[in-house]
């Protein structure tokens, strides 16, 4: 701390998770959902202010800032018939830091990650015949906006939803497997980070080949 008289001791920072969820099962496990909600809050986060003094200004350290963090998750699978698999899942994130400095204060904390993802993904491989251990496989993700930046200071930057197309396909036999991975196939620009901007990969595609003793 910037005065002799201002503690600079403080205590840990304190969370209260609440969590719970249910599990359901239906056509001999053929098809499984599963959905949780969960509250957190977190206490004694160390946050700045201003404090004058004869005439100047100091910044102190306070602890007395909270952060609310409540969100849904859900994920179902599915194999409705030998050979088809289908996997999804969806997840929202509410946050909201309370008693924060004053240019955060009752704003989404920039570390919460974007509110809403989806990922789903489909394959399918031939279990009889000739070409039994073909598969293809198809599926996505979606990530809305994220706050990268949210301050009032230094204002917003905002990372903008993108949703993600890849496919693949492979071939197995005896000890081998053959696979071919094609990624953005829409070739969306997206970026990730935090305070940082990351652009990722274009569309691309990779082969790899897999040997089991």
């Amino acid at each position: 701390q910037p005065l002799p008289d201002v503690s600079g001791v403080f205590k840990p920072q304190q969370a209260n998770q609440l969590e719970g969820g249910i599990k359901m099962e239906w056509f001999g496990r053929r098809l499984t959902f599963t959905a949780s909600y969960y509250d957190i809050y977190v206490k004694n986060i160390i946050r700045y202010e201003s404090l004058v003094r004869d005439d100047q200004e100091y910044t102190i350290s306070v602890q007395d800032g909270n952060q609310i963090s409540r969100g849904i998750q859900t994920e179902l699978t599915a194999n409705p018939f030998a050979g088809f698999n289908i996997i999804a899942g969806y997840s929202h994130n509410y946050s909201k830091l309370i008693r924060a400095d004053a240019a955060v204060d009752g704003r989404r904390s920039a570390s919460a990650g974007p509110e809403d993802i989806v990922n789903f993904w489909a394959s399918y491989v031939l279990t009889q015949g000739k070409l039994k251990g073909l598969g293809l496989g198809l599926g996505g993700n979606y990530v809305s906006q994220h706050l990268t930046v949210n301050s009032a200071i230094t204002g917003l930057f905002t990372f903008p939803e993108y949703t993600l197309l890849n496919a693949s396909a492979f071939y197995e036999w005896s000890r081998f497997r053959l696979g071919l991975k094609f990624d953005n196939l829409t070739d969306e620009t997206y970026f990730v980070g935090q305070g940082v901007m990351s652009p990722q990969m274009p569309r691309n595609f990779s082969a790899n080949i897999t040997v089991r003793f």
